[in-house]
């Protein structure tokens, strides 16, 4: 198998052994091996590098090509949070707490979502009023007056 032509790793072979010595990420760790095991002339190509590893040829293709284009930084960088927006967030959502805070507490997700509606304009389905009062507020519906059997 060839080696990787025109690629050059500019950290020496020892610097890359104290990195992954240090490093705490299986993420991370992954990634410097590859680096480690082709600055030592252990692996010259990609399917050997990925076969060691455990990883797809592509995948370590593609993080040399990170590393081609931003170094050490950008391989082991973070990955940068996806997932979608928040559906309650922002000014109506400090408005929203202000609410609860005034009306101490509320009967139903229904209400919330209704006042939601009314009050600033906005549209969101009941789980997403669920989601946001019981998993990001940590509130759950007033249970009613003690005896009434509510919980």
């Amino acid at each position: 198998m060839p080696r990787l032509s025109g690629f050059e790793i500019a950290e020496s072979v020892q610097e890359l052994s104290r990195l992954l010595r240090e490093c705490v990420s299986t993420r991370g760790k992954e990634r410097l091996q590859v680096l480690y095991l082709y600055k030592a002339g252990l692996m010259g190509c990609e399917r050997d590098l990925a076969a060691f590893v455990g990883r797809n040829p592509s995948t370590v293709y593609r993080w040399l090509q990170c590393y081609r284009r931003g170094g050490l930084r950008r391989l082991l960088s973070p990955k940068s949070g996806g997932g979608r927006t928040a559906g309650i967030r922002g000014t109506v959502l400090d408005k929203l707490v202000a609410y609860l805070e005034a009306a101490q507490g509320f009967n139903s997700y229904k209400q919330v979502q209704a006042w939601l509606r009314n009050e600033c304009g906005l549209e969101v389905s009941y789980k997403v009023v669920h989601a946001t009062l019981r998993y990001r507020l940590g509130l759950r519906p007033s249970s009613g007056p003690p005896g009434t059997g509510n919980a």
